[in-house]
């Protein structure tokens, strides 16, 4: 509502890329669901998988090229890894375009507005130093994390060997 009100729906570019940047977010949720990597992810990617499959038409010959092969196996599972890594740099990079394009066309947002005559106040070298200095404290705090602490959120469960022919231990009936 706030955008509409404030005219900052010309800004295409912003637009564009932060909409392509939601589908993508969305996609690396989809994939990081199936890689826990013991036991549940056979479960999941079976499960997700078969969405593929239901398609009109085509399901049966794109669930093949996803999967792999007939069934879920390990070539599934490392081709969802290669899908979510990859779309990490990608969300990454898009990332920078969309700040860059926030960037050049300044804000509208009147809150932020030091100038009274003013109705947009330029981001760039202020609010791009500002950026530039917490992507790096980010990325600093990550690289200390996965070089001190990287099992710190794992599961224990993701170090059991995977069995296909079991259901996995953490999916337990309601009843």
């Amino acid at each position: 509502g706030m955008a509409l009100y404030y005219g900052s729906y010309v800004k295409k570019g912003v637009w564009n890329v932060g909409f392509v940047l939601y589908l993508l977010v969305m996609g690396e949720a989809f994939t990081g669901y199936i890689l826990p990597w013991h036991q549940m992810s056979y479960w999941a990617a079976t499960v997700l998988t078969s969405i593929v499959d239901s398609l009109p038409l085509v399901g049966s010959m794109v669930y093949k090229y996803v999967v792999g092969g007939f069934s879920v196996s390990g070539v599934t599972l490392i081709r969802v890894l290669s899908v979510h890594i990859c779309l990490g740099f990608v969300i990454l990079g898009l990332m920078f375009v969309h700040l860059f394009y926030l960037h050049k066309s300044g804000n509208s947002n009147p809150l932020f507005s030091f100038n009274l005559f003013n109705d947009l106040v330029y981001f760039h070298s202020y609010f791009s130093v500002k950026d530039l200095v917490l992507f790096m404290f980010t990325c600093s705090l990550v690289v200390f994390w996965l070089f001190f602490a990287p099992d710190l959120l794992v599961d224990i469960e993701a170090y059991l060997e995977a069995d296909y022919l079991n259901t996995p231990v953490s999916i337990k009936p309601e009843w």
